[in-house]
């Protein structure tokens, strides 16, 4: 609204005056809005801390996704039975270099008789972003 009154104001203001004024008069909209955005920031609580907990927690928030098969908690570990395998789906949190940043790993083991293996998904979660930070291994047979 402060930015619409200048709008309107500066144009009808630099017709009359020096340019010393008209100077000022120009200045003024920007000091205000520093100065007002200088006001709010100062104003706003800390942010609390971004943890581990947080991370798996933004990481599994979608849907629609692999990442549904696997615990919503760090640190958990959900054992289940598909098509006779063994099957062990665990969300591992690791903190990474650099303020507030972790590696997400959804961790998928699986086991029938002599026949195992794992496949692991990695992500890089920071306050409000997620990217894809590698996986590997066999895809489960269970899901060709």
């Amino acid at each position: 609204m402060l930015f619409f009154v200048f709008d309107r104001f500066v144009p009808w203001f630099l017709q009359f005056g020096r340019k010393r004024t008209r100077a000022a008069v120009l200045a003024t909209p920007l000091l205000l809005f520093g100065l007002l955005a200088g006001a709010v920031y100062a104003a706003s609580p800390p942010l609390p801390p971004f943890t581990a907990a947080d991370a798996a927690a933004f990481a599994t928030s979608g849907s629609g996704t692999l990442i549904d098969l696997f615990p919503k908690q760090e640190g958990e570990v959900r054992k289940l039975q598909i098509e006779g395998y063994d099957v062990e789906r665990e969300t591992a949190v690791t903190p990474m270099k650099g303020k507030e940043r972790y590696q997400v790993d959804f961790i998928e083991r699986w086991s029938k008789g002599a026949e195992n293996g794992e496949h692991r998904m990695s992500y890089e979660v920071t306050r409000g972003s997620m990217g894809a930070h590698g996986g590997g291994g066999a895809e489960p047979p269970y899901r060709r």
